[in-house]
């Protein structure tokens, strides 16, 4: 993805102990969070 060459993305967590800061994850949860404001 070219934002991976321009932007550093924001940590994203998943339980205590595991984290990534992969654009790829923001994607996917930003998806997931419309989907869900989709079925409000």
């Amino acid at each position: 993805m070219k934002i991976c060459l321009r932007e550093m993305p924001p940590v994203t967590e998943f339980g205590d102990i595991h984290y990534t800061q992969c654009w790829l994850n923001q994607k996917e949860e930003m998806e997931k969070q419309a989907e869900r404001r989709g079925r409000q």
